[in-house]
């Protein structure tokens, strides 16, 4: 299995990603666009991570860097 971190709504993985993202946690836990661009704007407190398998997305995983504030 591949990682690899999504850092903008142009990358390729974004659309597969958010549409995973969006079944796979409740809404009230789900980021609004607006707080994903902020973000990504943090690009270095804030990682989407997507786990990739044959070309297909497994798995993702949205959190902060550990020990570093928002």
């Amino acid at each position: 299995m591949q990682e690899c971190y999504v850092d903008s709504f142009s990358h390729p993985l974004y659309k597969p990603f958010h549409d995973l993202y969006s079944v796979s946690f409740p809404i009230f836990e789900q980021r609004t666009a607006q707080q994903q661009a902020d973000a990504f704007q943090k690009g270095h407190y804030y990682k989407l991570l997507a786990f990739i398998e044959m070309r297909i997305l497994r798995k993702p995983i949205s959190s902060q860097v550990p020990g570093i504030p928002p």
